[in-house]
């Protein structure tokens, strides 16, 4: 069970260093997607509906859980798995019907949050996009063009730092697209060949693009790295 497991707003506050990145970043249709699993929860946090139910809810999902893991090598896991999804069900349609409702009563203050990061953020999002990836042939594009050649969302990129060698102080950022999350194992595939040299970008794209915490840049720093805030305050 993760840390951060009882706690609803995990999945929007990502990082220490860039608590509000994802608020800055995303889009409104994303934010209402981030409002519903607040209420909702995921595989790996509750979610406020589960709060009302004084978490019972919670319980019996991960004795659901517990019942699908089990059942091949478990008798009694095997046996309980029909009740345990007998009083799942109901539970799990009032939490739909409660998360998708308690969305829309909140859509006036989603839309507030939008336009105040409209403001707020001026081009920072667009900035972001302009740093330039190096490619497989020694050659520079924007990540906004390396995005529309891969077909894929900015929220599907994974972004890691690297230094550039072993005894380098210099760093690099690595590329790679997220496959389908099953909440459990998303999947990881890398972009061959294509990187972010940190040291030849212009300050105020590298600030955007770490500030954003584009492609949880900032947040896998945090858990790989023990210079993590100074490298953060170097770039941003």
């Amino acid at each position: 069970m993760r840390a951060n497991y009882f706690n609803p707003f995990s999945g929007i506050i990502e990082t220490k260093n860039t608590a509000h990145a994802r608020t800055f970043r995303t889009s409104l249709g994303t934010k209402f997607k981030d409002a519903f699993y607040v209420f909702h929860g995921k595989y790996d946090n509750v979610g406020l509906f589960d709060y009302v139910t004084l978490l019972s809810s919670a319980a019996t999902l991960l004795f659901l859980q517990w019942c699908l893991r089990n059942k091949e090598h478990n008798k009694l896991a095997y046996f309980l798995l029909l009740p345990a999804s007998a009083i799942n069900i109901p539970i799990y349609i009032v939490k739909l019907v409660f998360s998708v409702m308690a969305t829309l009563i909140a859509t006036p203050m989603i839309l507030a949050v939008q336009f105040v990061v409209n403001l707020m953020q001026g081009n920072a999002r667009e900035k972001a996009l302009t740093i330039e990836v190096t490619t497989s042939t020694g050659s520079y594009q924007t990540l906004q063009k390396l995005l529309e050649t891969e077909g894929m969302e900015l929220e599907a990129l994974e972004a890691t730092v690297s230094p550039v060698n072993q005894d380098s102080l210099q760093y690099k950022i690595d590329l790679a697209k997220k496959g389908i999350d099953t909440d459990k194992n998303p999947t990881i595939e890398l972009i061959q060949d294509h990187y972010i040299q940190l040291d030849y970008q212009e300050k105020s794209v590298l600030s955007a693009f770490f500030r954003l915490n584009v492609g949880g840049v900032v947040k896998n720093l945090e858990q790989s790295s023990k210079e993590a805030d100074q490298i953060y305050k170097a770039y941003s």
